[in-house]
């Protein structure tokens, strides 16, 4: 009949929800690395895109809407990158992070959850993780997924890891790495 629980006066900014979301996550036990990598990704694409529509005097209300017709971790993920070009007048998010005119390094986002002594092939592998299709990302949600596997997913072209997956969910085990 109750449900503990804290009621906020007022409504997060989008950051401050990502924020709110990822240290609740990196609490999490049974966080699987495609979570972990989602998480931090959309971190610290926000973190850019707030300082450069802070630069911009711009309001942020753009991204928020934005972020509001997303409902999965890799929709809001291409969203976002696809703001931040916008933003930074690159043609992708990969461009604006090969520019040399990052606003937000991603050691210091990282730094904000104790991440930032990670080492580099720590973090390498860890964001390997987003190099599976987006949807195939969706297709595993909530699946117990190892790094080891999506790295293996990664090699194939993305209509071929859908099947990986769906066949894979299909059996009797459910087992990603497996198949």
């Amino acid at each position: 009949p109750t449900v503990p629980c804290i009621v906020e006066e007022t409504i997060p900014t989008w950051m401050e929800a990502l924020d709110i979301q990822l240290t609740e996550n990196l609490h999490r036990a049974e966080l699987r690395p495609l979570e972990i990598a989602q998480t931090l990704w959309r971190r610290i694409l926000g973190a850019n895109i707030e300082a450069l529509e802070e630069e911009q005097g711009d309001d942020g209300s753009a991204t928020a809407q934005l972020l509001s017709n997303y409902l999965t971790p890799a929709s809001q993920i291409s969203a976002l990158e696809d703001r931040l070009a916008a933003l930074s007048g690159h043609a992708t998010a990969a461009d604006y992070f090969a520019s040399g005119r990052v606003r937000v390094g991603r050691k210091v986002v990282l730094g904000r959850y104790g991440m930032a002594g990670w080492p580099e092939s720590k973090l390498k592998k860890l964001f390997s993780a987003l190099n599976v299709a987006p949807v195939v990302q969706d297709m595993l949600a909530g699946v117990d997924v190892s790094a080891r596997a999506l790295r293996d997913l990664k090699r194939f072209d993305p209509e071929i890891q859908a099947t990986i997956v769906e066949e894979a969910r299909a059996a009797e085990n459910g087992d990603v790495g497996t198949a």
